[in-house]
């Protein structure tokens, strides 16, 4: 497949970064999007464990995808944003999005490299929609009120996308646990029904997946 390829279909590229998640998303018109790149919990870059040079950047060339259109940190964890030190430095971005969270100074430092390029970085927040193409992203959390107060807020207030394609619906949920589902059911109401992709959130926790939310999304 090249950049350039149009009428392929929406396709979705888990990524196996180990620990964490990178998932590309690759639109009908040729668009790129990538959701976060993996990284080592601890953030130890030093012993050669960076998802984003061993991982991502192969699976970007294998696919012949020379730039993204759009980058998506949906919290600051390590084991989400350390890849995307490799993604700043060797593939032009058209625009980053995260949730408004700071946290790690990786993740800091992954903000000021792709800002020192001249990418723009923006924080957003359940209620922004967009098109792509014939594809409808929609950006169902971090809430405009966050929720605090629990054991991980940053993990609470993750990115959470929905994007729908013809009769089909692909949700990815960040890190989002018990709270942030909570708040998925109230704010989305309908949107969760019938989902036919579940990326499930904070990598299959048991802090995550409420019977509750996974009988609305089934």
């Amino acid at each position: 497949a090249s950049a350039g390829c149009k009428h392929r279909g929406l396709t979705v590229t888990c990524i196996d970064v180990g620990q964490g998640d990178a998932v590309l998303v690759s639109f009908p018109n040729g668009k790129h999007w990538l959701i976060d790149a993996g990284g080592n919990p601890a953030g130890d870059t030093e012993a050669g464990i960076d998802p984003g040079h061993r991982n991502v950047l192969p699976v970007l060339r294998a696919k012949a995808i020379q730039s993204l259109d759009v980058v998506v940190m949906t919290h600051p964890d390590e084991d989400h944003v350390q890849g995307m030190l490799a993604v700043a430095r060797h593939i032009p971005v058209g625009r980053v999005y995260w949730n408004g969270f700071e946290g790690s100074r990786t993740e800091q430092r992954v903000r000021t490299k792709f800002t020192q390029k001249g990418t723009s970085v923006e924080a957003i927040s359940v209620g922004s929609r967009t098109l792509v193409g014939d594809v409808e992203v929609a950006v169902l959390s971090p809430p405009l009120s966050p929720i605090m107060g629990t054991r991980s807020p940053e993990n609470e207030n993750s990115v959470v996308l929905l994007f729908r394609y013809k009769d089909k619906s692909i949700l990815l949920t960040g890190d989002v646990e018990e709270e942030g589902e909570r708040e998925l059911l109230r704010s989305a109401q309908s949107e969760l029904n019938g989902i036919s992709l579940l990326k499930v959130a904070h990598h299959g926790s048991d802090s995550s997946s409420t019977p509750e939310f996974i009988r609305r999304t089934h």
